[in-house]
């Protein structure tokens, strides 16, 4: 029997050990490896410094390309051969913005582009004429706009919810358009320095994983190593997590940047490791939970967290069975070591002690009105207000919150809901219904449920009409009522005047009272001369529209009309005779 056992167990461990040989071959130790380094060149000439890391962390998602800074003008051009698959034009966002797909399986995108190369400005312009709207979202066929490796496809700009001119450039997966740390592809970016540690973020946790206490720490130190101004951190609960303030900075620039990868260990094992490779498009708001949301929303800081809250799925983790949380003990203070690395494999490190502290551990003592548990869709019914939240909507469980009251304000038709706190983070978005008091027929089309801020700024999240509840969706919680919005957008003209003769262009600001998110639609807009349709570019975020005056506009007195029309509805015209 023994000798009949042997062989099967022989070949058996054969087997696996040439399965993991293969399995190590197939996805290596370093994930750099994976990529192809000498396909892609630079999207544009000269060196490449960057404003913006992928990776790094924005108020609402982690960035998902390198930002490349430059100016306006600054000639941009095609990574390799291939097609341009998409065309997209927007007020915000990207702005101008190309997709070119290449062989390789890979797809490259330039945003916030000034201008388009002359053919692909042409198309445009045409489409626009004929579909008579600004923004487009075009897919060419893999034979209308063919490019070669370093082919001029635009310049660098300012358009769309962009600050300065900059490129913004992505590298994605063809197969499920994911983004890809675009310095994977040898793209060289000069960098000696190591990254800054600036602040460091010890929270006390319960069982729950909810925080207790929490107490920031100032780092002192430079260059590679960096220290606190204690022997040994005590902390009055029975587990702690760790969060870190950190910036990689390069050569040539004073801009801070996000690092690539935060590691931490644990008397020397590792327990935590954040690195910035590559991540899906459905993973971006899990960087509410990555940071210490309330901090961010109030400080305009970015803490880094060491430790994974239960709803926060994204990819790029690595983590110890306790999910980095550390389990602290009153009689053995453990070593912590943090290390911070940017791509070129410049590192800072920091380490300090921690330790529970002598006596029983801080109690949380909540006061709620509803225990909404994470990881389950939760339902709140109770007539006026319904709440529906999916399956993934909390990174960790909600003692919520809840009271309404009545006010006497103008244009407001239902009571005020409180719903939690604005500074508990939601993944994605829920549904919201109100049921309002008594609204005249004539005005319900006007209505829509409002996100009331606490500097009384007014949000609409759109919302439509249910029996007799109006329905919505929205990112967060606070303040929400119905509320009529009657009041036409405000056109105010910048450079419009009678005798235009040498002009170049007219420009316009125009603005609602009442801001959108979620549902609710942004400004709508129609340009005639004469009673034909013009072209208005539309910038969101200076709420500016211009028309750039072509040589076919005949000399002498024409008619100008512009419609800006809101989400409920309600229309601005502005209508002027002017010479030419």
């Amino acid at each position: 029997m023994v000798v009949d056992r042997f062989p099967w167990r022989f070949l058996l461990f054969l087997f696996c050990v040439s399965f993991l040989s293969v399995k190590g071959e197939a996805h290596p130790t370093d994930p750099k490896e994976a990529y192809p380094k000498d396909y892609f060149r630079a999207p544009v000439e000269g060196e490449v410094r960057l404003s913006g890391t992928f990776g790094e962390l924005r108020s609402n998602h982690f960035h998902s390309g390198i930002d490349i800074k430059g100016y306006r003008g600054r000639k941009i051009v095609s990574v390799a051969d291939g097609y341009i698959y998409r065309i997209n034009v927007r007020a915000g966002g990207y702005g101008n913005s190309i997709y070119i797909k290449h062989p390789n399986g890979y797809i490259s995108l330039y945003a916030h582009l000034n201008s388009f190369s002359p053919e692909i400005a042409d198309f445009v312009a045409q489409w626009q004429l004929e579909n008579q709207q600004f923004e487009l979202n075009y897919f060419p066929d893999s034979t209308e706009f063919a490019v070669k490796k370093g082919e001029q496809v635009g310049t660098m700009g300012n358009t769309g919810y962009s600050f300065g001119p900059h490129l913004h450039f992505e590298i994605r997966k063809a197969e499920d358009e994911k983004p890809v740390n675009p310095l994977h592809f040898g793209i060289a970016v000069p960098d000696t320095r190591p990254p800054l540690m600036n602040e460091l973020r010890i929270y006390g946790l319960n069982e729950a994983s909810l925080t207790t206490t929490t107490k920031n720490y100032r780092l002192s130190g430079a260059g590679k190593q960096y220290r606190i101004n204690e022997d040994t951190i005590l902390i009055a609960a029975d587990q702690a997590g760790v969060a870190i303030k950190t910036y990689d900075v390069m050569d040539g620039v004073r801009n801070w940047n996000g690092v690539y990868q935060i590691q931490m260990l644990v008397n020397g094992k590792s327990h935590y490791t954040f690195v910035a490779d590559e991540f899906s498009f459905e993973e971006w708001s899990y960087v509410h939970a990555h940071y210490d949301y309330a901090d961010m929303v109030e400080n305009k800081s970015y803490f880094n967290r060491c430790f994974r809250l239960p709803g926060n799925h994204f990819s790029g983790y690595e983590f110890d069975e306790k999910n980095g949380v550390l389990q602290l003990s009153s009689k053995k203070a453990q070593r912590v070591t943090i290390i911070t690395t940017d791509w070129q494999g410049n590192e800072s490190k920091l380490s300090f002690w921690l330790k529970k502290a002598a006596g029983p551990p801080a109690v949380r003592k909540p006061v709620y009105d509803y225990y909404l548990p994470s990881g389950q869709e939760n339902q709140i019914n109770n007539y006026y207000l319904y709440l529906k939240f999916p399956e993934k909507a909390f990174y960790q469980d909600v003692e919520m919150k809840y009271h309404f009251e009545q006010a006497a304000e103008p244009n407001l038709f239902s009571t005020i809901h409180s719903i939690h706190d604005p500074l508990t983070p939601i993944f994605g978005s829920f549904t919201i219904g109100i049921r309002p008091g008594l609204i005249p027929e004539r005005l319900r089309e006007k209505a829509f449920i409002a996100r009331c801020s606490q500097n009384n700024q007014i949000t609409n999240c759109g919302g439509e009409w249910k029996d007799d509840m109006m329905m919505t969706r929205v990112g967060s919680f606070g303040d929400y009522a119905v509320m009529i919005d009657t009041v036409p957008p405000i056109i105010t003209p910048k450079n419009f005047q009678y005798d235009l003769r040498g002009r170049r262009n007219i420009q316009f600001k125009a603005k609602d009272d009442i801001g959108t998110t979620g549902s609710a639609s942004g400004l709508r807009y129609r340009a005639t001369i004469d009673g034909q349709w013009i072209l208005l570019t539309y910038d969101l975020k200076y709420d500016n529209f211009m028309h750039q005056f072509n040589e076919n506009l005949s000399g002498g007195e024409h008619v100008f009309r512009l419609e800006i029309t809101d989400d409920r509805g309600n229309m601005a015209v502005f209508e002027e005779q002017f010479l030419r």
